[in-house]
């Protein structure tokens, strides 16, 4: 027997009803299947139907007459002799004879036909008495088979409601709970569906969706008949929660059966954090793990104030640990790592080292950058890619990654909120914004998203330049705002003709006459007299954007590799820039990958913990700092705390459920599915921007070179200034004289 709960015993839900006590015996109930299936007995009754219906209607009802007189001669009337015939008694439920004919009789194809005609109003006041009868026997029989089904279900809806955990929540998806009372509550389902829908929708087949509908009610009934029935409520209430629904309005909701008490949804967000705590202390024992943080400025606004109580504004810390579940992964070992920075230490890199390692690239960085303008190129909306007879060829597939970050489910970031943990006796990697703050006992791992946006504003100083010069101050100037994310080239239906080889070796003609330091270097060997400092400027400008390009394609696709290819480049925009801060990071990125890091530490670093994919879907990579960046805006904005009683303390008490209050959230939009539109906004139209622009350039011949065109003043290389021997091996001198260079080998 199913448990019971205290409130179960109030609700005759365990009452046994009269159908189900004392069931018949097997050997009685083959013995009806038998007289059900006698052949005879069918085929008596068939043979007597056609003789019946062979006789005129006058002589039909003379039988009639006559077995009614013949009833009454035994004392019987039609009620008495239904009502005795239906097991009265022992000896009539027992007599063969009366027993094939009562089995016969309910058997009857005609019987539900005989039941709606005595149902039938319009054939006068006798019926209408039976259609009473029959309408009040067949709503409390509804009520039975609907009650015993809701008995049933009870057990698949009970959810303690001290029970809380993400992993509950999780497992709810909507088809599943359908199905669930579908099969066990059919009537239940059946009665509630033809309610939903008029008879006109049922008759076509309307498409209008009435799952969702059917199953909350049911799930409200038997919220109702117990609290402990409570499972999809729960899920509402922390799906409600996360999506910012105010207290007085989760008290309509819960009036209405929907979602729990707001004082159960205020111990849920004390459950979560203490779950999520516990979950997390289990698993940095378990698991390899790392951490990282960043400021995080609020507003606290008071409602009442006095000298004691005052708005104001305050910064604080938000710190996240991230655990590694994957099966082969291990930790990296301290000892080893402090053993080959001992060693590290006595050589520090130098200019020699980063030249060769960007020359090494130079072949790979080649290939992904042409591959980049033919994206340019066959994804314009002009080019029409789906149409294009050649969109499956394999050469438009572009390079292999150089290390790619796998995806799927398997591989979807676990993440842990928290205010501070502390990491004793084993090497823990720090990463995000390390210009902020630095702690001398955890191995600092700088975030790509902070070295990203720091080369848009390197590139930004560079190329706003002034509105005379073809540059981005000019194009926003055109624009009359700020924002170009397309390139374009005219007449891109042409290029439809070309074949999948011979648009590769147009984008390679692109990339080598555009966007090279190559073709850099030949406009600068030219006499003074022959040079197009208008051409030169787009070339520099189209090889620096390209690199941004490079990095962020990277990032997105999580193509560690790559990645490690352009630290290089990046560090000589830096170096070469006025972001001697981000140069100084990647000095120490490359002196931990060349020098200081044992092999298995940097598998570790580049494979765990520069990018994480938080969907598990490709293209979704993010960097550390960004996801960092994502759980400050979930803090400040999409699960802000207001009102007069918001504190840090409480802040700090819920920081730990916001993972999972983010989980139920994409759960409700991929597994309920009554989103209609997408999680991001649409793209504008940048087609008449790119046109305004054309004109400009196309006018202003910016990529043709024409000789002797010059400018007053150059803009600055930052890459090729960056990339000088002797300021590189300045930059170095610099960082090593500031560096800490000796670490305790000792464990505190």
């Amino acid at each position: 027997m199913e448990p019971l709960y205290i409130d179960d015993l109030n609700t005759d839900d365990n009452k046994q009803y009269a159908d189900e006590v004392d069931p018949p015996s097997q050997a009685e109930q083959v013995q009806i299947d038998e007289q059900v299936r006698r052949p005879g007995g069918i085929l008596g009754r068939t043979l007597r139907l056609s003789i019946l219906r062979q006789l005129p209607d006058d002589e039909i009802a003379r039988r009639i007459a006559t077995i009614i007189e013949q009833m009454e001669a035994l004392d019987f009337d039609v009620a008495n002799f239904m009502w005795y015939m239906s097991w009265s008694s022992q000896a009539v439920t027992r007599h063969p004879r009366i027993q094939y004919a009562r089995t016969a009789f309910l058997h009857c194809d005609k019987f539900p036909h005989m039941l709606q005609k005595w149902r039938d109003s319009r054939r006068g006041a006798g019926t209408k008495a039976a259609r009473d009868t029959l309408d009040f026997w067949s709503i409390n029989n509804v009520e039975l088979l609907m009650n015993r089904e809701m008995r049933q279900l009870a057990t698949y809806l009970r959810s303690p409601q001290n029970e809380l955990t993400e992993e509950s929540l999780l497992s709810i998806k909507l088809t599943d709970l359908a199905a669930q009372i579908q099969t066990i509550a059919p009537i239940s389902y059946q009665i509630l569906h033809s309610l939903s829908s008029t008879p006109k929708q049922l008759s076509r087949r309307s498409t209008k969706d009435h799952l969702a509908p059917i199953t909350m009610m049911i799930c409200v009934s038997q919220y109702g008949r117990s609290s402990h029935r409570c499972k999809l409520q729960k899920f509402n209430s922390v799906y409600f929660k996360a999506c910012g629904l105010a207290a007085r309005d989760n008290d309509t909701t819960h009036l209405y059966g929907l979602t729990m008490s707001q004082k159960w949804i205020y111990s849920a967000l004390e459950k979560l954090p203490e779950v999520a705590h516990n979950s997390m202390l289990r698993d940095i024992v378990l698991y390899p793990w790392f951490g990282g943080h960043d400021n995080l400025n609020l507003a606290f606004k008071v409602y009442e104030q006095c000298i004691a109580n005052q708005s104001h504004f305050d910064s604080g810390t938000a710190a996240t640990v991230y655990i590694i579940k994957h099966p082969n992964v291990t930790a990296p070992s301290c000892l080893a790592y402090q053993k080959q920075r001992a060693l590290g230490v006595q050589r520090p890199i130098n200019s020699a080292d980063i030249i060769l390692m960007d020359a090494k690239d130079t072949f790979s960085n080649r290939q992904f950058e042409i591959h980049t303008i033919l994206r340019f190129l066959i994804d314009s909306p002009a080019f029409d890619r789906s149409t294009w007879p050649h969109n499956e060829s394999p050469g438009l597939l572009g390079p292999k990654p150089v290390t790619q970050l796998p995806t799927g489910d398997a591989h979807v970031l676990c993440q842990y909120m928290l205010d501070t943990e502390p990491a004793r006796n084993q090497l823990v990697v720090w990463v995000g914004d390390q210009l902020t703050t630095r702690f001398k006992q955890f191995l600092e791992m700088f975030g790509w998203f902070h070295a990203q946006i720091a080369e848009e504003h390197s590139i930004h100083r560079q190329y706003h330049t002034t509105s005379k010069v073809f540059g981005l101050k000019s194009a926003f100037e055109i624009l009359k705002r700020k924002g170009l994310n397309l390139p374009s080239v005219q007449d891109l239906t042409q290029l439809r003709c070309r074949t999948p080889q011979q648009l590769i070796n147009l984008a390679a003609k692109i990339h080598d006459s555009y966007a090279t330091t190559q073709a850099l270097s030949e406009m600068k060997q030219k006499p003074r007299e022959d040079q197009d400092d208008v051409l030169y400027q787009s070339i520099q400008f189209c090889q620096d954007i390209l690199n941004y390009i490079s990095l962020d394609n990277a990032i997105k696709m999580g193509n560690v590799g790559r990645l490690e290819n352009l630290i290089p480049r990046l560090f000589f925009r830096f170096n070469g820039g006025t972001s001697s801060n981000y140069a100084i990071e990647l000095l120490e990125l490359l002196q931990g990958m060349l020098r200081e890091w044992p092999a298995e530490l940097r598998a570790f670093m580049t494979r765990y913990c520069w990018l994480a994919n938080t969907s598990g879907r490709l293209g979704r990579f993010l960097a550390f700092d960004m996801i960092q960046e994502h759980n400050i805006r979930d803090i400040k904005h999409i699960f802000a705390v207001h009102g007069p009683f918001s504190s840090w303390e409480y802040i700090k008490n819920i920081s730990a459920s916001i993972p999972t209050q983010h989980k139920i959230k994409d759960h409700v939009k991929e597994n309920f599915n009554h989103f209609r539109r997408g999680k991001s906004h649409t793209t504008p139209e940048y087609e008449k921007d790119v046109v305004a622009l054309q004109k400009v350039y196309h006018g202003g011949d910016a990529h043709v070179y024409t000789a002797g065109r010059h400018l007053e003043s150059k803009l600055p290389d930052y890459v090729l200034m960056g990339s000088e021997a002797t300021r590189i091996d300045a930059t170095i001198l610099r960082w090593w004289q500031k560096r800490v260079l000796e670490k305790s080998m000792r464990d505190e």
